[in-house]
């Protein structure tokens, strides 16, 4: 079958070849809701499944509308979701941060409540280590930033680690062969 039309999603591939969809906006709005296609795993016959809905897990049945958000495969094979548009032009607030973990078809909160520096429409990747990091994106229409933010999984934190030249969304960040990272593009 058909899968509802979104745009401003994610798209990730686990590690069991399923592919998680999750938020976005669709002619209704933004989208909680997160869905599986599997291509690849034979355990499954092909075709679309629903996926728990984005819900918060510090605050019980809060359920999380998001676009313009990032989502990263951490190398536990669970996928982060981070920050994005709330759909009224704003940065999540609280900060969205939430972690789909595959096997047990769950979300999880990866930050309390009281994150600062969300934004939406940045840039994201995983560091040689494990850990993302977040980089510019906008706060709100017009509201492009220079932060860079680096998340620690151990800590279920964002902290503050530089700026940029200028502020920039909608660019894309690279990771070159000698650790730098490189910003291109994007508006300011």
């Amino acid at each position: 079958g058909e899968a509802p039309r979104r745009a401003k999603h994610t798209a990730s591939l686990l590690k069991n070849g399923e592919i998680l969809f999750a938020g976005g906006v669709n002619q209704n709005g933004v989208m909680s809701s997160a869905l599986l296609l599997n291509l690849f795993n034979p355990a499954r016959t092909v075709g679309w499944y629903c996926a728990a809905q984005m819900r918060e897990s510090v605050v019980p049945n809060i359920i999380r509308y998001v676009h313009s958000h990032s989502a990263l495969a951490l190398p536990s094979g669970d996928i982060l979701l981070t920050f994005g548009n709330d759909g009224a032009g704003q940065a999540e607030q609280p900060a969205l941060s939430l972690s789909y973990n595959p096997e047990g078809n769950t979300w999880t909160s990866s930050v309390g409540t009281s994150q600062k520096g969300a934004t939406y429409n940045h840039a994201a990747l995983l560091l040689p280590g494990g850990n993302p990091i977040i980089v510019g994106g906008a706060r709100g229409l017009g509201q492009p930033q220079r932060g860079a933010m680096y998340y620690d999984r151990v800590q279920s934190t964002y902290t503050s680690i530089g700026i940029m030249n200028r502020p920039r969304a909608w660019h894309t960040l690279t990771l070159t062969l000698g650790q730098e990272l490189v910003v291109i593009g994007g508006y300011s």
